[in-house]
């Protein structure tokens, strides 16, 4: 999920039996900034309207045969883009929400 974290010190926490090791304000906060920048670009992707068959399995909670079926059976409608297979987002509310036409 996320390629670099800063790494924590060597600093040992040697009054517990476990090993634990204590982070410092700076590489916590460096921690969160990283997370965060990688929310943002996860939710900035999780609005466009269109999405590709993976995310529209994660969104139904459906596996792909079943995706793959609802369009043979026309109940979702495709899009095309070079090689890669794309569903309105639009469709797929409209089923989570039950108000599909099929």
């Amino acid at each position: 999920m996320i390629k670099k974290l800063p790494s924590a010190s060597s600093k040992l926490i040697s009054d517990r039996p476990a090993r634990i090791f204590k982070l410092e304000r700076s590489q916590v906060e460096a921690i969160a900034e990283t997370v965060a920048r990688h929310l943002e670009r996860h939710e900035s992707r999780s609005e466009s309207k269109l999405v590709s068959i993976n995310e529209a399995t994660s969104i139904l909670g459906i596996g792909r045969s079943s995706v793959y079926r609802m369009i043979s059976e026309g109940t979702l409608e495709t899009r095309h883009i070079g090689r890669r297979t794309l569903l309105l987002r639009s469709d797929l509310n409209a089923i989570l929400e039950g108000s599909c036409d099929s």
